[in-house]
């Protein structure tokens, strides 16, 4: 039988005020136990009322419905009532027109032309196409893959950090700091300044690195004598004022160099970087230099927020599957005039993947972020594999 013709079950005044006071003396109870002792007896009073008005529409099911030969909107198996017909196996076909449709809207958002191929169009494949296992790649790295470490040392935590953050490096940012504090100090904007000196220096980033690993609420907490604080470091080796005056005074570069840059903002020969240099380099190279990776690299994004607004730097990072270790750092520092027309993941993995350093053969494991036919087409040519959502 086909057809109906429920009626909605209207709610005796009984029942309805019944309803009123229960919910007027559930607001007012303070017990919470009783509360949800209440609640729960409602929602089984809506369950049963929702069950009985349920069983009304199954009973007022009837033969006085059936439609007559004459209804086509019943009768004909292939009526639709926006006027299409449609046969058994209709709901095939329109799968695969969806299939159909979903793979060219893919294949026309993927399309990537190759300008450098004469305007060659390059896509991924389709669904339906056969998938053909590539032939593996012969892995040859620039150096003998692992750490680029004297195994005969006797290496020590100090002596590592050392390998990335050289010495030279850091009487360096001492220098800069320096600099940075007597110009301040001439502009009025502090009172007094100490000049800093490399012990101060190293002091400095202990208790930067420990207050990054034991988190409290405030940043005085960590010199706070009263309990439950009271630590003994950092405040037997460097007090608050003091760690506070190298904070804010801290520079990597050389101030007055930094001024010369900030006038050149808005063209082309301006460093936005130039902050952060010549550590940054340094620290990089340093990177390369200690380690070769293996057969299996990954390369993913990481972002440094700059807080409270939601907003920070894009950084991308070239790292070992293996290890895990990070073996290339790249700042993603915009649009410029040799990138227009790339994407920011495309230009990424361009520069975090020197061939001639990394060697040839492996495989490159990628997010969709990276992932684009132009970068496979490209990496594959030059013996380096890639697989990417």
């Amino acid at each position: 039988m086909v057809g109906t013709r429920a009626t909605k079950r209207t709610k005796p005044q009984k029942e309805i005020k019944q309803e009123e006071e229960d919910e007027e003396e559930w607001q007012n109870s303070t017990t919470p136990k009783r509360r949800c002792t209440e609640e729960n007896a409602l929602e089984k009073r809506k369950i049963k009322e929702e069950e009985e008005e349920e069983e009304v529409e199954d009973e007022e099911w009837s033969d006085e419905d059936e439609p007559s030969e004459s209804d086509e909107s019943i009768v004909d198996p292939d009526f639709d009532p926006e006027g299409r017909h449609f046969s058994d196996d209709s709901g095939d076909d329109l799968r695969k027109k969806r299939n159909t449709d979903g793979d060219d809207l893919r294949k026309r958002r993927n399309a990537n032309v190759d300008r450098d191929n004469g305007g060659e169009e390059l896509s991924w494949g389709f669904r339906s196409a056969p998938d053909h296992q590539p032939d593996p790649l012969r892995f040859k790295p620039a150096r003998t893959a692992g750490p680029a470490l004297d195994a005969t040392f006797s290496w020590t935590p100090l002596s590592v950090f050392q390998l990335f953050c050289s010495a030279s490096v850091i009487r360096k940012i001492v220098e800069n700091t320096n600099k940075n504090g007597a110009r301040r100090k001439e502009a009025g904007i502090m009172k007094k300044w100490t000049s800093v000196t490399v012990k101060d220096f190293h002091m400095y980033l202990v208790t930067l690195l420990y207050t990054g690993l034991v988190k409290l609420h405030n940043h005085s907490d960590y010199w706070r004598k009263v309990w439950p604080y009271r630590f003994q470091f950092p405040a037997e080796a460097m007090s608050r004022e003091r760690f506070d005056e190298i904070r804010i005074t801290l520079s990597l570069c050389d101030p007055e160099e930094d001024e010369k840059n900030e006038s050149k903002k808005g063209t082309p020969e301006y460093d936005k970087l130039f902050k952060i240099q010549p550590f940054y380099t340094e620290l990089v190279d340093a990177c390369k230099a200690h380690f070769q990776p293996h057969r299996n690299i990954c390369v993913h994004e990481r972002k440094a927020a700059k807080k409270p607004l939601k907003c920070g730097y894009r950084l991308f990072a070239l790292a070992d599957s293996l290890t895990g270790y990070t073996w290339n750092l790249h700042i993603d520092t915009g649009k410029t005039a040799a990138t227009r027309g790339q994407t920011a993941g495309y230009t990424a993995v361009k520069n975090l993947l020197p061939v001639s350093a990394i060697g040839s053969g492996i495989t490159l494991y990628t997010e969709s972020l990276f992932s684009s036919p132009r970068l496979f087409t490209e990496l594959l040519d030059q013996n380096i594999g890639c697989c990417g959502s």
